[in-house]
């Protein structure tokens, strides 16, 4: 009879396991093969390409410790999960689950092999990590191994330095991927579960921000105190800025001269190659990054060096920046963005108006911001709105109730307190969310 194996899970085992459970409270997200693979965050995000997934899960999420100082692509890692329980004893494994797991998981030599579903990219190099400090048995010494894409599937190597019999459980973390080169991933904007995601595929495209109230504090103290029409227009969506220093001016038609101050360059490139493989029906030549004219008469086209993507039903709308004069010389050219479909990278049009007058745009001052995007439901320029129009009245049901509640803020906002009461709007604007 063989011998029963006993688990060995020591405090500091136990903590590291509550700690990688912690790391899904703190911007990390648990998926399974399903869900990973139909999530924003692509294979290629992390330098790889999944094989077989089936019964496998991950945590994305921050690189973990173990990869402090290092030259990464990413500032994320991707944290594999053993798909099974299985123990190890006496230099043999034993797995609680079907045969086929028993290729993936072996040992030999005093290692513990396990071969992950997952290749490296073409042209991308990846590095397995460690997982979570503490979330391994105390007797394991994990190899920290790069890998390329002529190796084939990617292999964590555990060290056992002892005897002592232990078990791990399924959905513990065994290795932590960190691509070192060929991966690209987006930036997230996100409140409240809507959210602005942009894939970079320039490192220096233009720089994107939540606007806010106070137009970093250009805007009047007063004004934003007790002006909410104002304040909820100024933080509308997210700020624009430059992807690089220029001077443009427009002599009248498709007539520029322009001169740059730092330069938008073709890094691009290098990025996307790294990406690309033979099979590729697109293959990718660096953008024009800024046209004159070439677009239409009067217009400078910037490329953003973005993919933008919003939740379904919602678009971007791109304007100028709201309530800020980025500049007197030229307008952008507003257009509706269909991101919650639309998988190309976008370009930014300044149209400008007035001629032998040189503009200043510039990404060093960080401000003004030359443009401004704001979420818009695809329902409210996709289908038609009614119209109707008459004097307000006490005669139906909807003018009496509109006249009454009409009648009762501009008492509130006038004559209950025996002068202008500028908490009016805030105040009731609480009270019908409240509702």
């Amino acid at each position: 009879m063989p011998k029963k194996i006993k688990r060995v899970v020591s405090a500091a085992h136990s903590k590291g396991l509550r700690n990688y459970k912690a790391l899904l409270l703190d911007g990390g997200t648990s998926l399974t093969s399903d869900a990973f693979s139909n999530s924003w965050v692509r294979w290629e995000a992390y330098g790889v390409t999944p094989t077989d997934v089936d019964g496998w899960s991950f945590i994305q999420g921050p690189m973990n410790e173990g990869g402090g100082g290092m030259d990464a692509a990413s500032d994320f890692g991707l944290t594999v999960l053993s798909p099974v329980e299985f123990s190890v004893n006496d230099g043999a494994v034993t797995v609680a689950g079907p045969s086929s797991w028993h290729e993936r998981i072996r040992f030999v030599d005093g290692h513990l092999i396990f071969r992950l579903p997952l290749i490296a990219r073409e042209a991308s190099r990846v590095l397995l990590l460690p997982p979570l400090r503490g979330c391994l048995p105390p007797m394991v010494e994990v190899k920290r191994t790069a890998f390329t894409h002529s190796f084939g599937e990617l292999e964590a190597v555990w060290g056992v330095n002892d005897h002592l019999p232990f078990t791990v459980l399924k959905g513990q973390p065994i290795s932590h991927v960190v691509a070192l080169a060929g991966a690209i991933l987006p930036e997230t904007i996100e409140n409240n579960g809507l959210y602005l995601r942009i894939w970079r595929l320039h490192p220096r495209g233009v720089r994107i921000c939540p606007a806010e109230k106070t137009l970093r504090g250009d805007a009047s103290a007063a004004a934003t105190r007790w002006c909410g029409p104002f304040t909820h227009a100024n933080a509308y969506g997210f700020w624009v800025f430059s992807p690089c220093d220029l001077d443009v001016v427009w002599h009248g038609g498709r007539s520029f001269d322009y001169r740059f101050e730092s330069l938008y360059t073709d890094e691009d490139a290098s990025l996307i190659s790294r990406l690309q493989r033979p099979e590729d029906s697109y293959r990718y030549a660096p953008r024009k990054k800024i046209e004159f004219g070439s677009t239409l008469e009067s217009v400078v086209s910037i490329w953003t060096g973005c993919i933008f993507q919003t939740p379904p039903g919602w678009s971007l709308m791109i304007r100028d920046p709201i309530n800020i004069t980025a500049s007197a010389i030229f307008r952008v050219q507003e257009g509706i963005l269909e991101t919650d479909w639309l998988p190309y990278d976008i370009w930014i049009n300044l149209l400008f108006i007035q001629q032998d007058k040189w503009a200043r745009i510039r990404r060093a001052d960080n401000w003004p911001p030359i443009a401004q995007l704001v979420p818009v439901p695809t329902a409210a320029y996709d289908r038609p709105w009614s119209l109707t129009e008459g004097p307000l009245e006490r005669t139906s049901a909807d003018g009496r109730d509109l006249y009454s509640r009409w009648v009762d803020y501009n008492y509130k906002k006038w004559v209950e307190k025996g002068q202008k009461e500028p908490a009016t709007y805030s105040r009731q604007r609480h009270l019908h969310k409240t509702r």
